[in-house]
């Protein structure tokens, strides 16, 4: 621009004197012309080098653009692939999980019923060894009416041979023998094995014997197996009866108190634990230590 304001000045001068300029005018003239050619030239240069600059520049951004664009979709698909693979793993492990829970559950089951079938052949050996001890101390012998088995004339019967004779009482529908004969194991041998099964059993016989039983009389008895024979199995099958009772009469908050007790202080020992776990929604309370 400069120098084509000095190239009008020049002009506007020739102009002003007319035919009077000399060689060295125009020669002037014709330098500022030149030199005036050369810079638009030059500036003409610089604008294309800034054009093919920024031209360069904003192909670079686009292929970056472009670029990060691809390896973001190929990280994000990636990912997706990564957390189906791990999803996949997940579900498969969890299967696995399940199944050998439930193959430990079988197996729990299986020994659970092993130990009842142990715990009747215990009961019946042990009637039988009292038999056997009361046949050495007296001669005479009477068949026993309820088993079968003979019995020693005027020898007493042990707690094993007495919880047999009222189980059979109960079937024949004599329930009030039935009960006094449970209630001379409890009172007679209160140390024996067989004395937690007697309690338990009289007041499984109010449950059962009559009609409808006697549930009050059920419930206070199986306070008593829970207050005398707290470590006997029979304490936590106590608990779950009086729970289950609660649980008919909508009482279930009380119901719940019983069920949480057998799962946390008695645990997978006892017979009823996977029954009370499973009143409790198969999880263990977390007030459980």
């Amino acid at each position: 621009m400069h120098a084509s304001r000095l190239i009008a000045g020049s002009l506007l001068a020739l102009g002003a004197t007319g035919c009077l300029a000399s060689k060295g005018d125009i020669r002037l003239l014709q330098d500022e012309i030149r030199a005036a050619r050369a810079s638009a030239a030059q500036a003409d240069s610089a604008r294309r080098r800034t054009s093919d600059s920024l031209t360069a520049a904003l192909q670079n951004l686009a292929a970056v653009q472009g670029t990060n664009s691809r390896d973001t979709r190929q990280t994000q698909q990636k990912t997706v692939d990564d957390l189906r693979a791990l999803t996949a793993r997940v579900n498969t492990n969890d299967i696995a999980v399940r199944e050998q829970l439930k193959a430990i559950a079988d197996d729990i089951d299986q020994l659970r019923e092993i130990t009842r079938q142990n715990q009747r052949s215990s009961a019946i050996a042990r009637a039988q060894m009292e038999q056997a001890n009361a046949g050495r101390t007296s001669t005479p012998t009477v068949p026993d009416t309820t088993t079968g088995a003979p019995n020693p004339a005027g020898a007493p019967p042990g707690p094993a041979t007495l919880i047999i004779q009222a189980k059979s009482l109960i079937i024949g529908g004599s329930c009030s023998t039935a009960r006094r004969t449970f209630q001379d194991v409890v009172t007679n041998f209160p140390d024996s094995p067989d004395a937690p099964e007697a309690q338990y059993l009289i007041a499984e016989s109010f449950v059962s014997c009559g009609e409808g039983g006697n549930p009050a009389k059920a419930d206070s008895v199986y306070r008593l197996v829970i207050e005398k024979y707290p470590k006997s199995d029979f304490a936590p099958i106590s608990l779950y009866k009086r729970g289950e009772a609660l649980r008919a009469a909508n009482k279930m908050a009380e119901a719940r108190q019983l069920y949480e007790k057998i799962v946390c202080e008695y645990g997978p020992k006892s017979t009823v634990y996977p029954q009370a776990l499973n009143r409790l929604g198969g999880t263990r309370p977390a007030t459980c230590r």
